[in-house]
């Protein structure tokens, strides 16, 4: 099974600790973020992994290398421009690293005890989304649910949750991309209105550690 891990970006929001070292490295709990993510996927079975790289990458790779020591095999996608969320996934399938199987992507800086493996076993379409409950950071949330069929925000947030940055795609998802640069959110946003796109809710461990006070929140 395979998983794209997404560890791009800048870091901007974790100033100063990302000055010279790219998020997925910072550490939490006497490791770098991205080494509890590889480990967790490990131990639900997906040991084929595309990290894909910008920011400070090569530290990554340093760190990582060919995931030998995690019992994994990593591959990288680098990318000399930032192509966005949605561009850096088109990338890693068009130049081969993933291959036409389902996959999970995530973000390298989520921390969270979520069954991977299960998402294999929820494709019944042609994406499968998690969600959690709204954190106190983002109240108004990114979706709603019509039982299992992912929606467009309602106008109450009350019936919305937000987006966990962990899903499952079948490749055929992200054709005809709407270029070379863009979000993970606008395939997204089209696969709602074409009713393409399921989804679950998780209340388990689950946190977005993208800025230095959510660091220090879960390092509590």
């Amino acid at each position: 099974m395979q998983a794209m891990i997404l560890a791009a970006g800048k870091g901007t929001r974790m100033r100063p600790l990302t000055a010279n070292i790219p998020k997925a490295l910072v550490m939490f709990k006497n490791k770098p973020l991205i080494e509890h993510l590889i480990i967790n996927l490990k131990n639900f079975g997906i040991d084929q992994l595309i990290i894909n790289l910008h920011y400070l990458g090569e530290q990554i790779k340093q760190t990582l290398g060919n995931g030998n020591k995690f019992g994994v095999k990593i591959k990288y996608s680098e990318e000399p421009n930032l192509l966005d969320t949605g561009g850096g996934i088109v990338k890693a399938i068009t130049s081969g690293l993933l291959n036409q199987e389902p996959f999970v992507v995530i973000s390298a800086d989520i921390f969270t005890e979520f069954n991977f493996s299960d998402l294999f076993t929820k494709l019944s379409k042609l994406a499968h989304l998690v969600l959690v409950p709204n954190p106190s950071y983002h109240l108004s949330g990114d979706f709603s649910l019509n039982n299992n069929d992912l929606q467009s925000p309602h106008n109450n947030p009350e019936f919305n949750f937000t987006y966990a940055n962990i899903g499952i795609f079948d490749p055929d998802f992200f054709l005809d991309p709407p270029g070379e640069v863009f979000p993970l959110g606008s395939c997204i946003n089209r696969a709602i209105k074409n009713q393409q796109i399921t989804a679950e809710i998780y209340s388990g461990l689950w946190r977005n550690i993208g800025t230095l006070e959510e660091l220090y929140a879960a390092s509590q």
